[in-house]
């Protein structure tokens, strides 16, 4: 079992690049989105550039990004189980539970290392256990980074980073940083076998089980609508739904303040041109944008209240080229709903994007194109059932609007 890496010749992912997370037990696959119509109709490759040896189906990480360095950050989880079982966290000659940083850029199919990562001396590691540390790693020691960003104007990566049973984390990655899973579970011992003291970097911030049970990882607030907000890092809990903020305490540490408590399955938070913020709500198949509401008070609402209700599937985007069954997203009664056009297993050829009574399926995660509102496509990522009862299938989509639709805060 693998996770991949891949690349398009187009590069277009070096501004929308996001991991898809499979829920069906195949690994992580992170995937750029589908070209844009502005982009060549033909002559796009899919490549692989990096595996990595899965051997559970979750803790697959959560993004990958590029830097203002224009190197290819990856966040991956320590490879799933429960208590790190094969002691990745720490093993530094394995890819997982570690965040990678490779040079993408003109080198076609293939990576080279940076010169500054830790061990970038050495030889390239394989998707397994591998003779030396591996030169890819930037940062290791987590557990399951589900969601991270860069701060566009500090360049600080931020982490949320997933508990085990009791400490959920928020991390500042830095380069050759150990967090100190699965020695450490946030700045508290987990497992002290083995383990060194005094090397381990502690959260900036953390939070107990009456709290959440699972970190969602958000952005450091750069818009311009909620002035309150400003140069705070905004998470949440996807058990919890609780949304709060850090801000500075002046002498080199944090405050955490609870900021809203949404009731929702907070997947992934997503940013706009203008640095406005929204999140998926994965039960619910939802895009909610954070907006003032007078005063220093903030609340969520629907971010797209004026999408028509769609009776039939008349804006289906068809990809140039492509012959095989494709899924859209597409949007009635506020709900995401994915449309096959080849789903002759079906009664309907709507799926909903939300929970099922099995507790599977839903909304991942989201990304703007990099020229919205002017290109109004939004770039989705979400698992819904397999037909005939198969496994989930993790698929990322766009969503196109038309130029009648804005967003709330536009």
């Amino acid at each position: 079992m693998h996770s991949s890496i891949f690349l398009k010749a187009s590069l277009l992912f070096s501004a929308l690049a996001f991991a898809a997370c499979d829920s069906g037990g195949n690994g992580s696959n992170t995937s750029p989105p589908p070209p844009g119509p502005a982009d060549p109709p033909t002559g796009t490759v899919e490549q692989v550039i990096l595996e990595v040896d899965q051997f559970a189906s979750n803790h697959n990480g959560g993004d990958i990004a590029f830097g203002a360095d224009r190197l290819l950050y990856i966040g991956l989880g320590d490879g799933g189980g429960g208590g790190d079982p094969q002691e990745t966290g720490q093993d530094t000659t394995r890819l997982l539970g570690s965040f990678l940083r490779i040079d993408v850029l003109g080198t076609g199919a293939d990576y080279t290392v940076p010169t500054g990562n830790p061990f970038a001396a050495n030889a390239k590691c394989g998707p397994g256990l591998n003779p030396g540390d591996c030169p890819e790693i930037y940062a290791w020691g987590v557990r399951n980074p589900w969601r991270w960003s860069f701060d566009p104007v500090t360049n600080v990566l931020w982490a949320g980073d997933v508990g085990q049973s009791a400490w959920e984390e928020v991390d500042q990655i830095e380069l050759g940083g150990n967090y100190g899973w699965d020695c450490r579970e946030g700045a508290h011992d987990f497992e002290t076998s083995g383990c060194s003291n005094g090397s381990y970097i502690d959260p900036v911030a953390e939070y107990g089980r009456t709290e959440g049970v699972s970190i969602t990882g958000g952005f450091v607030y750069r818009g311009s609508a909620i002035v309150g907000l400003v140069g705070r890092y905004v998470f949440g809990d996807f058990g919890s739904g609780r949304i709060w903020t850090l801000r500075s305490d002046g002498v080199g540490g944090f405050i955490r303040e609870e900021l809203l408590a949404t009731g929702d399955s907070i997947s992934s938070f997503g940013v706009d041109q203008d640095g406005e913020l929204y999140y998926t709500d994965y039960a619910n198949g939802r895009i909610m944008q954070l907006v003032a509401s007078g005063g220093a008070t903030v609340t969520a609402v629907d971010a797209f209240p004026n999408l028509p209700a769609i009776a039939a599937p008349t804006k289906v985007l068809v990809e140039p080229g492509v012959t095989n069954p494709r899924w859209f997203v597409l949007r009635k009664a506020g709900q995401l709903l994915v449309f096959d056009p080849d789903n002759a297993n079906s009664t309907t050829d709507y799926w909903t994007i939300a929970v099922n009574s099995s507790g599977e399926g839903g909304l991942l995660g989201m990304a703007f194109h990099p020229d919205y509102p002017v290109v109004p496509e939004i770039f989705l990522s979400y698992t819904i059932n397999g037909v005939g009862g198969s496994a989930l299938r993790s698929i990322i989509s766009r969503l196109v609007l038309d130029d009648i639709v804005s967003p709330t805060g536009g």
